[in-house]
Formats: C-alpha cells, structure tokens, sequence
C-alpha cells in the first residue's frame, strides 16, 4: 500500500482548525434560521423564552440529522486540534539579562546570571561561548567533545544488533561497561563526524558490512573463545519487538491500516482488563475506538503509565513510567499463551484465511505456498509443503468438513511460529 509523506504539525492544525471553522460556521447558521423559524411562528400572546433544544429540534426537523453530523466532526476536529497546539509558550529573554530568582519567584530578581556549561563536564580552560543556542550546538559536537558522536553511533549500533558496542547505552561513565570493541567505537564515531554527521550513510555502512550479513549458524570452535559473541562471529538471534510482532501479524492478515498521524487511539482491550478509576474521572477513562482504530499501527496505540497494551507488555515494551535505553528481552510462558489464546491473533488468523481465498483461490497446495510466502518470504520446502497438506486433510475433517476452518487453523500456527517473531 503506497503510503504518503507524512503531514507537518503546522500544516495538520492550520487544516483541521480551518475545517472547524468552516462547519462550526454552517452549525451556527442552521441553528440561526431555526430560531427565525420559531421567531416567525410565535403568537404575539406568547412570551415564553426559545430555548436552545427547541432550535435544535427545529434545526433537526429542517435538517434531518445534518446538526448531529457537524456537533460530532467539530468535536473529533477539536481533539485533533488539541493534540497538534503548543501546550507551553517559550519564554524568550527578549535581550534583556538572565537573573537568579530569589526563592524561585520571578518578582524577586537578583545577581545577573551569565551563560556557560556545567563545570564537571568541560575542562577549565575552555572559553564560554555566546549565549546561544547555535553555540551550544557546536560546543556539544565540537571535535574537543567526541562523546556526542560515539553515544549517537552506539544508539544506531544498538538497533541493527540488538546490543551496543557499549551495553549501557546511557551511561558511557565509570559506571558504565567497557566498550566490546574500544578501536572500533572510536572508528566509526570518527568516520560519522567526517561524513557530516549522517546517520543515513552509517546505516548503510553497517547494513552492508560483513558483520551484520553473518548468519546465525552455530561454531563450537568460535563459542569456545568467545561464548558471549563480542566479536560478532554470528548474527544473534533477535525477537521482533512487541510493536513489531503486533504491526506484523496485522501486515500478514493483510488488514494493517496504514493511515498516518493524528492523536493516539483507543484500541480494544482484551476482555477482563480493568479500564475503571476510583474516581469515575471521565477524563481518566478508557475511550472508544472504531474497527479501523484496532487495525493502525502500534506507535498509535494509546497507552497509560499504569495500563500498558496487554500484548505489547508480555513482550517486554518499554516502561511507561521512566526512560528505557535498552529493553530487556525475556522468555516466558504468557508470551506463548498470548499469541496462541489471544483472541487477536485468532481473529488475524481468519483474516489471514480470508487473504488467501482472495490471492490463492481454493487450491490447498496454492494456499499452502501463498501463506509461506507471506509469514515467512519464503516458499515451503517440500516436507512443510507435504505435512501441511496432511494437517489440512486432517482438519477439515475435525472441523465437520469446513475447509475454511481448517485453513484458519493453519494460519493460526503460522503466526505462532517462531519464523514470525525471530527473523533470521
């Protein structure tokens, strides 16, 4: 599916507030002429104040549904154009000197404050530069300052590899782990300064070297002198995070929605879930999303500090309530039980089903080869090929000859399977 650039913020809110205007204008002049109508129809007699639910009832009856239709887009347009408008105004110094606040109130100023970096992390000898921004940005990517450019080539490092040629991304102080590979760290960090500090040319370079194309094959003779694979003797295996296995599976169904932007949404819950407050706080709970809203992307999901989506936490998504420089990976049952119980993957698996009636037709041994290469970008080796036949047989035998049923099944294991989750 061709998916468009994405709108800026300032073009999202400048569009969305124009369009409130547009129908909070039509709404009002509906409600206008209702009100007219009701002026015109009054007895002299008659001095009983209109009130407002009689010039929307008048409206309705002149205008059958139209208010409802316009009170529900203006109000989803305001959400959006809350979620797009500056929460918090810059304060600008306007020129005029910075001064220390006594007791924090900005009516007690006191002895002007002069710009400079903090003490512990520049040697005394360094100039202090102007006071602005720009110069802050040169100082922290200056050449005397390498650190900015080896924690950036470390982060990037950290994705394609799952661990950093540093472990702990955030700390690179006496706390920190040693680097694995101290002479390569400082190469790569070099050879990003030189490129002008383009992370497009240092995926490329990573992504084409000989270390990350290295399969996962095992090597008793390798593991022997280095069992924790610090030199990058194999690829590790890496799980797709719980984002990804999410985006996944709803990619294989063929029913992802790739619309871009806006507010979060409310997916549904899992039954069970509690969604409740103590306080019954209406701006606390769990709101309501369409059919759509299930099927977009997981960085869309809305998520709470104390309620993280139920699948995205079993597979150890980030802490909502702190910052997270490397998530854990860790193995457990729930894992296994969400995906194989969970009603969001039994329901991408009859949609799964639905895909290959529509690419396949009702061919097995089609259906069978189409579903390889859409999970797994690969066909089915004629063994997988043969026992899946066999397993359909025998399904649809189980499932009182519903070949339908049976061929939901098969996609069921397919987006259980590890080929799925682990690419390799």
């Amino acid at each position: 599916v061709p998916i468009s650039e994405p709108e800026s913020v300032t073009a999202a809110f400048i569009r969305d507030n124009g369009e409130r205007l547009r129908l909070t204008t039509e709404r009002d002049d509906l409600l206008a002429k209702a009100r007219a109508a009701l002026e015109r129809e009054r007895k002299p007699e008659d001095q009983k104040k209109i009130e407002s639910d009689d010039i929307r009832k008048r409206a309705d009856k002149d205008h059958p549904k139209r208010i409802g239709e316009l009170d529900s887009a203006i109000k989803s347009l305001e959400a959006r154009i809350a979620f797009h408008e500056p929460k918090v105004e810059a304060l600008s110094g306007g020129g005029q000197a910075l001064r220390l606040l006594k007791g924090g109130e900005i009516s007690r100023p006191g002895e002007e404050i002069a710009p400079g970096f903090i003490e512990a992390m520049h040697h005394s000898d360094w100039s202090r530069p102007e006071p602005r921004r720009t110069a802050l940005a040169r100082w922290i990517t200056s050449p005397g300052h390498p650190l900015t450019a080896r924690v950036i080539v470390n982060r990037v490092w950290q994705h394609h590899f799952g661990t950093g040629l540093v472990a702990t991304p955030s700390d690179f102080g006496r706390n920190g782990q040693r680097p694995a590979n101290q002479e390569l760290l400082d190469w790569l960090a070099r050879d990003f300064v030189r490129s002008g500090w383009s992370l497009k040319k240092l995926h490329r370079f990573i992504l084409t070297s000989a270390a990350w194309r290295r399969a996962s094959v095992f090597s008793p003779d390798a593991d022997a002198k280095d069992p924790q694979n610090k030199l990058l003797w194999r690829s590790n295996r890496r799980r797709l995070e719980g984002e990804a296995i999410r985006d996944t599976i709803l990619t294989v169904s063929g029913i992802l929605n790739p619309e871009m932007g806006g507010p979060g949404v409310y997916a549904k819950l899992p039954a069970g879930i509690n969604v409740e407050f103590p306080n019954n706080d209406k701006e606390l709970s769990w709101g309501t999303g369409t059919e759509a809203d299930d099927r977009r992307r997981s960085i869309y999901l809305f998520q709470r500090r104390t309620l993280t989506f139920p699948l995205l936490e079993v597979f150890d998504s980030a802490p909502m309530n702190q910052s997270c420089a490397a998530r854990a990976q860790t193995t457990v049952a729930p894992q296994a039980l969400a995906l194989f119980n969970g009603a969001f993957t039994r329901q991408s698996a009859a949609r799964f089903a639905e895909r290959l009636h529509r690419e396949a037709g009702s061919d097995p041994a089609s259906q069978i080869a189409r579903a390889f290469l859409i999970a797994c970008s690969r066909p089915p080796s004629p063994s997988e090929a043969a026992s899946t036949l066999g397993f359909l047989t025998t399904q649809t035998a189980v499932r009182g000859n519903d070949a339908k049923a049976a061929l939901a099944d098969f996609c069921h294991v397919l987006l259980n399977s590890s080929e799925l989750v682990f690419p390799d």
